[in-house]
């Protein structure tokens, strides 16, 4: 006997399948995107890691945790070692503990003028594990403001960092290098600039404006103070740079493009004043603070090597004294800014 053959699919039995199948993308899409995000996140986490451990193998090798370079507009110079004599910053003075010393040497025994042309190439020369995964990728960016730094040529493009260093609990975030730098405009003026560089004493974070800062200074603990973090960026700017605090390539010197606050400050008014972590928001500016693309929290690492995820709801005064090096765990007290400007 013949089988009884079987006719093809009826519009409803395919409209049927093709709803299953639906379902089934509309189910397995988010937990594609959570296990790509998750994945996102664990390299952004290992990339603060290796950055804060070259941070210490600095500290090992020169007694300080890395400077903070001059004023943002000076570049790093390889002939001019890592004390307060480098107007490069945090990221330039530990390229040679992140397996990178030859983008440190570009430049090395040429004078001054013949360095210009090398440092505008080296604006451009980014680092994989500079950037956050989840927020951009590691590409040179367009120099969209025009800026020219006073010891190179203006490049058209900047590497930019995703990364900033914990420059403590300080109230305007540049204030004091604007006013004791911002006119200097060759190595011998910024050297001999009164009230610089700055007072470990005037200072209250890990890294400062031509000072570095030994462990011994962070009496608070190393696994109680933050080393690097995140950064927020408006959103609408990841590949531009439209925003203040992302315009200037990251072997720069000390400005909101590779540092950060944690200031708080309650004077009773019922208006504090606080820098906690925010997500990166589409045309929200917060070029002083810390934050990040990531859903929750932004990634922070102490001083003694340790990372973790901290939350955009953190409360204000914990996060300023994971700022501080030396407040004992206290309340802020006294005035809101420190030194003499």
């Amino acid at each position: 006997m013949r089988s009884p053959s079987r006719g093809a699919f009826t519009l409803v039995e395919l409209l049927v399948v093709i709803a299953i199948i639906g379902v089934l993308i509309a189910l397995l899409l988010p937990a594609v995107q959570s296990a790509r995000e998750a994945a996102r996140r664990s390299e952004c986490k290992n990339n603060l890691k290796q950055l804060t451990l070259a941070m210490l193998m600095h500290e090992n090798t020169h007694n300080a945790l890395p400077s903070g370079g001059w004023f943002g507009q000076w570049l790093g110079d390889p002939d001019r070692g890592f004390d307060k004599n480098q107007p490069g910053g945090w990221i330039f003075n530990i390229l040679p503990f992140v397996e990178e010393q030859q983008i440190r040497d570009l430049g090395t025994g040429l004078t001054d003028r013949q360095k210009w042309p090398v440092y505008q190439e080296r604006d451009q020369m980014a680092l994989g594990m500079m950037n956050c995964p989840t927020r951009r990728q590691p590409n040179p960016y367009p120099n969209d403001q025009g800026h020219t730094p006073f010891n190179s040529r203006r490049s058209p493009f900047h590497a930019r960092a995703d990364y900033a260093a914990n420059a403590g609990d300080v109230h305007y975030l540049e204030t004091y290098v604007v006013s004791a730098l911002a006119s200097k405009r060759d190595f011998d003026q910024v050297l001999s600039a009164p009230n610089w560089p700055q007072k470990l004493s005037w200072t209250s974070g890990i890294v400062t404006s031509g000072t570095p800062v030994p462990l011994r200074a962070i009496s608070d603990g190393a696994s109680k103070t933050y080393a690097l973090g995140e950064r927020n960026i408006n959103s609408n700017n990841y590949e531009d740079g439209h925003e203040h605090g992302n315009d200037w390539s990251m072997y720069c010197g000390f400005q909101d493009d590779i540092v950060r606050s944690t200031y708080y400050f309650d004077d009773g008014s019922g208006y504090p004043e606080s820098r906690v972590p925010v997500q990166d928001t589409p045309g929200l500016d917060f070029e002083d603070r810390f934050g990040s693309a990531h859903p929750g929290g932004c990634h922070m690492s102490f001083v003694d090597g340790s990372v973790t995820m901290i939350s955009y709801d953190i409360d204000p005064e914990v996060h300023r004294q994971n700022g501080h090096r030396a407040d004992g765990g206290e309340p802020r007290g006294g005035t809101e800014d420190l030194g003499p400007f």
